[in-house]
């Protein structure tokens, strides 16, 4: 459950709480004339409002927060992506040369074998012709 639901379900129980303290308090002051009501009303509803204002703007301090992290995650994600991408192109680069090292040693082993099948096959051609 996210913090704007929490923020939204406190609200629902603190008008429920001054819902009911209104009731409480309509019914115990049944005698007293409506009048007298008045203030204690516009007391309760100051409250809430000031309970609404804290609460705005507490949630506008989160929000503002949790956009400040997110970017700094982004930013440490970004960061961390680059890394792993310039090992991976640097272990890629030691690979190919590697190969290429290798390849270059079989083809220079193949062409001394080459030349001497060819040294062998022209030497038993030359004795034959001979």
């Amino acid at each position: 459950m996210g913090f704007v639901e929490i923020a939204l379900v406190a609200v629902g129980l603190l008008l429920a709480a001054c819902a009911a303290m209104l009731f409480s308090l309509l019914r115990r002051a049944a005698p007293e004339p409506v009048t007298a009501l008045a203030p204690r009303l516009e007391e309760l509803t100051r409250g809430q409002e000031r309970t609404d204002r804290a609460l705005r703007d507490e949630l506008l301090r989160s929000r503002d927060e949790l956009a400040t992290h997110t970017r700094h995650l982004r930013e440490e994600l970004g960061g961390t992506l680059r890394d792993v991408g310039n090992t991976l192109d640097q272990n890629l680069e030691r690979s190919r040369e590697a190969i290429d090292t290798r390849l270059r040693g079989m083809q220079d082993d193949n062409q001394k074998k080459l030349d001497e099948m060819r040294a062998t096959v022209d030497e038993k051609l030359q004795s034959t012709l001979e």
